[in-house]
């Protein structure tokens, strides 16, 4: 029987990063992982293997439309899913072996098995061969992370019907595609597979695409996925779904219009992968979608008990695995105090355009009688990227008024994910948009959308205070 200070349950981004920062204290430290390859839904289902297939889908759409006369790089007929995603399954085997190295160099006990819980500080481990080990840990971090929901009216026995995790293992690329959730996986996988011909169908019962999404944003996606040919179905829930004749499946909405297709992606939401950790008989509370209850600290209802990541429910981005992970262990062991500053949590789409925010949308400022100035700029004129297939993108940026410090930032267009942080950064640092118009910027790059979008914005205070002169 093993004892730690530290035990911690998944070994994701959340229980890595607390591994090896309880670790790097001079803490024992264990950290167990259910399967064989270590690994988070961002690693296994997330945003690498997304923009690897992203990446891969662009690249054959360019030559496509950019074709050179004598090189044919149009997608065969019949070509498999593993063919088509390699770069993204070579992604997820090269995952488990850093992941690997980098636990054995924090010095932190590695094992692999199922998790029980037999009281508040005791876990039962059972491991490959029928051996069954218990380790007791002072403190405990539960970062299991999350599962797909499976509908109970949805067979997903049948072959093709996938959740998300399971649609990188379809045997061949389907010719028609439904895809039920228009959340982030569901628009990225329409958005993807629609750039490689592929007929996709994206249902959901909702009158919006992602209603936490800018709306300028959500307007030049919505209008890119129909370019792109995506039969976009809003306010369409599922009725009945069932094996079609001659394979495939029929799937019917409440509205009455009844699809037949290839393969049915059902994308609509998460639950918290905790079922069989026994939670219950030791106290630690979950929802109904399976997510553990935490305070701001991360502790569950268990003081010694923590949770960070995925499992914790919405919104599941790797950022805040890490902050909330980094928060439990100072905690845990009265290191350096912070809180997690969820305003400064970018969020990222591998969407087709890429699409990524950081703090207060326009509408959120506005809710709060926030006075607001708003500057807007293209990302195309930064770069020419015709050649290269990706003409949209435009970067939108809030101040506040008469601060003109920097709330929040929309991108949508090549990029986006990498030159957000500039804007985290600024915010962090309650820059204002002074800063965008003396810095000296590298052009043409996209991150000199920044300074143009400011400009915008000093041009339109400028309007707004000659005519408060003139008043």
């Amino acid at each position: 029987m093993g004892s730690y200070e530290l035990i911690c349950v998944g070994c994701g981004v959340a229980g890595q990063h607390a591994a090896a920062r309880a670790a790097a204290a001079g803490r024992r430290v264990a950290i167990i992982e259910r399967s064989a390859a270590p690994g988070s839904t961002l690693a296994k289902a997330g945003a690498p293997p997304s923009r690897s297939i992203r990446e891969t889908a662009l690249l054959l759409a360019a030559h496509r439309d950019h074709s050179i006369e004598g090189i044919n790089m149009r997608v065969p007929a019949g070509l498999s899913i593993a063919q088509f995603v390699a770069r993204c399954l070579q992604a997820q085997t090269n995952a488990p072996i850093r992941i690997n190295d980098e636990l054995e160099q924090s010095g932190a006990d590695t094992y692999q098995g199922d998790v029980q819980f037999i009281d508040e500080h005791t876990i039962e481990l059972a491991r490959a061969g029928g051996r069954v080990d218990r380790l007791i840990g002072e403190h405990i971090l539960l970062a299991t992370g999350s599962a797909p929901h499976h509908h109970s009216g949805v067979d997903f026995s049948n072959p093709c019907i996938v959740d998300a995790d399971e649609m990188l293992k379809l045997p061949s690329i389907p010719a028609d595609l439904t895809v039920f959730g228009a959340g982030m996986i569901g628009c990225e996988y329409a958005c993807i597979l629609a750039e490689i011909g592929v007929r996709v169908r994206l249902l959901d019962p909702h009158d919006h695409l992602m209603p936490g999404l800018d709306p300028d944003l959500r307007r030049v996606l919505v209008r890119s996925m129909l370019e792109a040919g995506v039969d976009l179905q809003l306010g369409a829930d599922l009725r009945d779904v069932e094996p079609a004749r001659g394979g495939g499946v029929s799937v019917q909405i409440e509205r009455g219009a009844v699809y037949h297709t290839d393969v049915l992606m059902y994308a609509s939401g998460r639950r918290g992968a905790t079922s069989s950790l026994n939670l219950q008989q030791i106290g630690v509370e979950t929802d109904k979608y399976g997510y553990i209850i935490v305070d701001d600290q991360g502790r569950t209802a268990i003081p010694h008990i923590y949770a960070a990541g995925d499992v914790t429910g919405h919104p599941s981005l790797a950022g805040e695995a890490l902050s909330q992970a980094g928060a439990a262990v100072d905690q845990m062991f009265s290191l350096t105090p912070r809180r997690v500053n969820e305003d400064l949590l970018p969020m990222c789409l591998c969407t087709i355009p890429p699409i990524a925010m950081v703090g207060m949308t326009e509408a959120q400022a506005r809710q709060q009688n926030i006075n607001v100035m708003v500057g807007r700029a293209g990302l195309t004129p930064c770069r020419d990227r015709r050649t290269f297939g990706d003409e949209k993108g435009f970067m939108k940026l809030i101040f506040e008024y008469p601060s003109r410090r920097l709330l929040g930032a929309a991108i949508i267009g090549a990029e986006a994910p990498e030159i957000i942080h500039i804007a985290q950064a600024v915010i962090a640092h309650d820059g204002t948009f002074d800063y965008f118009i003396d810095a000296g910027f590298n052009t043409p790059t996209f991150s000199a959308a920044y300074q143009r979008a400011a400009l915008d914005c000093a041009m339109a205070v400028a309007r707004r205070e000659a005519e408060s002169r003139a008043a």
